[in-house]
């Protein structure tokens, strides 16, 4: 495809797909539009699972797209596949292409990492993954626009406080990066998320993504003696 106007196809939708809707924020008024009203009419039960814990169904998601797109369905199809691509949704479909062919619009699944919970939700079962075993290494992923950096060999947290800089919407992301790793080398791995802090299967060793606002930075920890290829791979 060659996309000339990137805000009509892409970033006007995406926005209308994820946006502050959730009736106990403060902002909803400056978000919420007559199609989310539609939607969530038409749709009740989606609606309310993308609202609870950020999981959205392939016709609520096509609904908003149709409707921000003029009812084109090929523009709908390149704006859902270049959120995919970005990393604004993660196809959970895409772990069985077989099964995926067979479900209905509703049985359809995306996670939407900037929807998500505060507390911890599975994708899989009730499992409880949010404390990792054994040896655990951990690092910080920190950013700065500082030129000190690239000659200090190391950080205080006051350092971190003052100058650190985290980009909005880079822990999310990272986030939806990760959870598309991890379907891709353990098609049924059983992932916890959160908006937060997120459990994710690297194979089969897990690690630890959490975001530390205070130090404007991003923990990653992870769990078995094998650290750098999960730390590469991030």
């Amino acid at each position: 495809w060659v996309v000339l106007d990137v805000f009509r196809l892409l970033v006007t939708p995406a926005a209308a797909v994820i946006c502050c809707l959730s009736s106990g924020d403060s902002q909803v008024a400056l978000h919420e539009r007559e199609v989310h009203r539609r939607c969530m009419a038409k749709y009740r039960e989606d609606w309310d699972e993308y609202m609870r814990i950020g999981i959205l169904s392939q016709r609520v998601l096509m609904y908003i797209l149709l409707e921000m797109l003029d009812e084109n369905e090929a523009k709908a199809y390149i704006a859902c596949q270049l959120m995919i691509k970005y990393g604004l949704i993660v196809d959970h479909n895409s772990i069985d292409p077989i099964e995926v062919h067979s479900k209905s619009e509703r049985d359809i699944k995306y996670c939407v990492p900037a929807m998500l919970p505060s507390g911890l939700i599975s994708l899989e079962s009730q499992e409880d993954m949010s404390g990792l075993e054994g040896k655990v290494s951990t690092c910080l992923l920190a950013f700065s626009v500082s030129d000190t950096w690239g000659s200090t060999t190391s950080m205080s947290r006051e350092h971190l406080m003052q100058h650190g800089f985290l980009p909005a919407g880079l822990f999310e992301r990272l986030v939806g990066k990760a959870l598309g790793v991890s379907y891709a080398l353990n098609p049924h791995c059983q992932c916890q998320l959160s908006l937060r802090d997120c459990c994710f299967w690297f194979g089969k060793q897990r690690f630890r993504l959490s975001l530390v606002e205070e130090l404007h930075a991003i923990r990653l920890e992870v769990e078995g003696v094998k650290a750098v290829a999960v730390h590469t791979s991030i």
